[in-house]
């Protein structure tokens, strides 16, 4: 999959304060990532929204033009497992004697702040989450310096399998990750949307629809829609002997029926779901998104 770094919206950027006292001794340094596990009450900070990247690199880009100023990007260095964030940046404090490393999907992520050194930074992270009240945890975090060209710790063949595309019955297949200008069996349906001309193969057969959507040429989400009848059972019997053990959810709110299967890690999730009002016909749909697009 090829790694894509974002940039960050306004509600992340860093004032110009900062930005003047950035120190270049950072940028294009590496560092391996650690922290202890998260504090909080009443906040469960398990998930992938919490996890940095294992290594990182401090570039010197800054965002575009018409977002703002002031923050640089957080880039993975090559090989390396990345976090499911779409915005990652850095920046020293106005004092130069602290540096902040910030990651946010667009909704949650952690900030840490970390004491500035030529050798292994230590400090605090917190979590941060768009709602209100905002519920926070927090971790010892730690930054240790590493030769960028050294094998990553944790490369991205050692993310668990999860579901990344789909077969056709033509042999060909859509993946997330590849240039939309390789892949076959597409037809435009707007702007960066396509059908999936054939039929996909099992257990996907019998799809009514399959769609993908691309950014900056790249697939980054396939949606495939399923018949009523389908057999829901069986597919995630199917996938859970390919993938593993997924998480799962249902609910029920008056007359609203929810059932939910996903395998994620921080290259894809993917969902299988399927809804339905008491009585009435299931909606099926199976989902596979890139969480940083």
């Amino acid at each position: 999959m090829r790694s894509r770094t974002a940039l960050v919206p306004a509600t992340l950027l860093l004032t110009a304060a900062s930005l003047h006292a950035q120190d270049s001794r950072f940028t294009f340094r590496c560092y391996d990532l650690s922290m202890s596990p998260w504090d909080g009450d009443d906040f469960d900070a398990t998930g992938l929204y919490y996890v940095p990247p294992p290594r990182i690199m401090l570039d010197s880009v800054r965002q575009r033009p018409g977002i703002g100023s002031g923050s640089y990007v957080i880039r993975v260095t090559p090989g390396s497992v990345p976090s499911v964030h779409r915005y990652a940046v850095w920046h020293t404090k106005s004092a130069g004697d602290s540096i902040e490393f910030r990651w946010s999907t667009g909704h949650s992520g952690l900030t840490a702040t970390l004491a500035a050194g030529p050798g292994t930074m230590t400090g605090q992270a917190e979590t941060h989450v768009d709602v209100i009240p905002s519920p926070k945890a927090t971790a010892d975090f730690v930054a240790a310096p590493v030769d960028c060209d050294a094998p990553p710790a944790y490369p991205i063949e050692s993310e668990p399998p999860v579901p990344d595309g789909v077969r056709l019955v033509s042999g060909d297949s859509v993946v997330l990750g590849e240039n939309v200008a390789d892949v076959r069996n597409l037809q435009v349906d707007g702007t960066r949307r396509y059908v999936i001309s054939v039929a996909l193969a099992a257990p996907f057969r019998d799809a009514t629809s399959a769609k993908v959507s691309t950014s900056e040429g790249v697939v980054v989400r396939i949606s495939v829609r399923l018949p009523p009848d389908w057999d829901f059972d069986a597919a995630v019997v199917l996938l859970s002997e390919r993938y593993g053990e997924p998480k799962r959810g249902e609910t029920t709110k008056d007359d609203l029926q929810m059932e939910y299967i996903a395998w994620q890690n921080r290259l894809a999730t993917a969902y299988l779901s399927r809804s339905r009002r008491i009585g009435e016909d299931w909606y099926i749909h199976f989902l596979i998104v890139d969480p940083r697009a």
